[in-house]
């Protein structure tokens, strides 16, 4: 955290050297979000405010990117002078930051998982699977009931195993929807499960 505040810091001394700033670095990020592909936003961004500001533009990329807010009683600079610096930045957080995040991760991880599609087709029995990692390569492949539940349970132990052992920043949302799903699908196996317990006693 210290670090982080001590490039922010720099980062604002910095800007303030040149004029009119607050317009500048406003208009850089309006273009660039409105031209660049997602694949040269973060590379362009960089290179366009370490140019005009003469300060490592990933500081302030970092900071966007990132769920906290700084105030400026946090920071040791002088707040009559620099209040407005940060009240720019942080109002550019809330515009951008949520949209850097998945860039600057493809950009550092381009292994992971970006996103995954399931295609369920009704009253059939293989159903349609698209997985796209950060990097943009895609995998398509099918599924049943019975393949993607074993998967599901792969994929619950690691996340335990994950909760135990690693470092994680978890969206309360998404918490929230884990359990409202997984409540519904448990209800739905119970009733099958009762249902094929029967009939093996029936067949007994």
């Amino acid at each position: 955290m210290d670090t982080t505040l001590n490039n922010l810091e720099h980062f604002i001394k910095e800007i303030n050297k040149t004029d009119k700033y607050y317009e500048i670095l406003s208009t850089i990020f309006e273009t660039h979000f409105k031209l660049d592909s997602k694949e040269e936003l973060i590379k362009n961004l960089n290179i366009h405010i370490t140019e005009v500001f003469k300060v490592n533009a990933h500081i302030l990329i970092e900071y966007l990117q990132h769920p906290n807010y700084f105030k400026i009683e946090q920071l040791e600079l002088n707040a009559s002078k620099y209040k407005a610096s940060l009240k720019l930045i942080n109002e550019m957080k809330m515009k951008y930051g949520l949209l850097l995040r998945p860039l600057l991760a493809s950009q550092n991880n381009p292994f992971l998982i970006n996103s995954i599609d399931i295609n369920v087709g009704n009253q059939q029995t293989l159903h349609r699977l698209n997985i796209e990692r950060a990097d943009g390569q895609k995998l398509e492949g099918q599924f049943n009931a019975e393949s993607l539940l074993a998967i599901t349970s792969v994929f619950i132990d690691s996340i335990d195993k994950a909760l135990e052992r690693g470092i994680f920043n978890l969206n309360i949302q998404t918490i929230n929807n884990y359990f409202e799903y997984s409540e519904i699908l448990n209800e739905r196996l119970n009733k099958l499960k009762v249902e094929y317990e029967k009939e093996d006693k029936n067949d007994k």
